[in-house]
């Protein structure tokens, strides 16, 4: 029998956001056929053995990714750019600090002054992004950075599940309307309410909320600035 593994960046940043878009029909389904959980359990593991959670992965993952640019838009470049520029930093003192540790860490780029930039910030974010996957490249060993690991899946997990946000949308409302219909029968044919219909649709209410009001570019900002603050910080160690 084929076994399908996954790294933890991938359970974590890409796997969960998937079965996170899809958890309301599921939850819809079992709802409405609560007898049938052992032969759910039996299509669920043919999903997984056929590489269904293969498939979740990568969609979670391209569909995260491709409006990753959408997101530094919005956010007015990548975060660990913005922290190494002049004009974005509150804290100067800092800032030279962090200026200096990357020009001893890497000696054929010079760090643009805050006048530099000015003249030509499209350079000079050129050169903050060279110093930005420096950090990345240099910082994949788990065990020694482990808290940028940390937020690196956080990042990875809110941008996949922002980016799945209209299918999660989509889902949510399909699996409210089953129950509903379901609901609604039962009322008309005077049936006994199964009490896990109404749970079902308040978890798929909260979901559904969820996905419209929380889940968004500000939500995915909160862990992309952690992330780089943590990136920035390893220059220390490097």
């Amino acid at each position: 029998m084929m076994k399908i593994s996954f790294d933890e960046y991938s359970k974590k940043a890409r796997i969960k956001p998937g079965l996170i878009a899809v958890l309301p029909i599921g939850i819809a389904i079992l709802a409405l056929y609560p007898n049938g959980v052992f032969g759910w359990a039996i299509i669920w593991s043919l999903i997984t053995i056929s590489g269904g959670t293969l498939l979740i992965s990568e969609i979670g993952r391209d569909m995260g990714k491709n409006k990753e640019n959408k997101l530094y838009e919005v956010w007015d470049g990548m975060p660990s750019i913005k922290m190494l520029r002049h004009s974005n930093n509150s804290n100067s003192e800092q800032l030279k600090i962090r200026h200096n540790k990357l020009s001893r860490l890497i000696t054929d780029i010079n760090i643009p002054s805050a006048k530099e930039e000015l003249q030509d910030n499209r350079k000079a974010d050129e050169i903050y992004g060279i110093c930005s996957t420096f950090l990345r490249n240099n910082t994949r060993d788990i065990k020694k950075f482990p808290l940028i690991f940390k937020e690196l899946c956080s990042y990875g997990f809110r941008r996949n599940l922002w980016g799945l946000k209209p299918i999660g949308i989509v889902i949510c409302a399909l699996g409210l309307i089953l129950i509903a219909i379901k609901i609604f029968l039962n009322i008309e044919n005077q049936a006994i309410m199964q009490p896990i219909l109404l749970i079902a649709l308040l978890i798929d209410l909260i979901m559904l909320f969820i996905w419209i009001f929380w889940v968004n570019a500000n939500w995915v900002k909160i862990a992309a600035d952690a992330y780089a603050e943590r990136l920035l910080e390893s220059a220390d160690d490097l």
